[in-house]
């Protein structure tokens, strides 16, 4: 039996799959707080219902090299979680878990490993799965 479809008001939140198949997104957020799970998943839901994203302070575009992705921006127990993810027509797709430390992404080439996966999912859609709010 198939999962009935979530009604598409904004956009439809995606997780980055690797290579073999496997959701790294999920897992990510398997592993952090399950506070910070559960907001980072009411802030996707929210996105989903949203068109326009102007003047929310949780989500932004970045800059410089970094041009092309965007961050969600949860802050939880003095640790700054910032899920990357790239947005396309009607679709955005979380690419990679990271945490903002001293201004600078963690892990080190979290901005290079996003937009490669970015690259990899523009070349093969296959690429990516429905976000999984498990």
């Amino acid at each position: 039996m198939s999962k009935p479809k979530r009604p598409q008001v904004g956009t439809q939140f995606r997780d980055y799959l690797n290579q073999r198949g496997e959701n790294e997104i999920h897992e990510w957020l398997n592993q952090v707080n399950a506070t910070v799970k559960m907001k980072i998943n009411v802030f996707i839901q929210h996105l989903e219902g949203e068109s326009d994203w102007r003047g929310l302070k949780w989500v932004k575009p970045l800059a410089g090299n970094g041009k092309g992705l965007w961050e969600l921006r949860v802050e939880f127990d003095g640790v700054q979680y910032r899920p990357l993810f790239s947005r396309g027509s009607g679709s955005a797709t979380l690419l990679l878990g990271a945490l903002e430390v001293n201004d600078q992404f963690d892990p080190v080439g979290a901005i290079e490993t996003a937009l490669t996966r970015k690259a990899s999912i523009e070349a093969d859609n296959r690429r990516s799965i429905e976000h999984d709010f498990s």
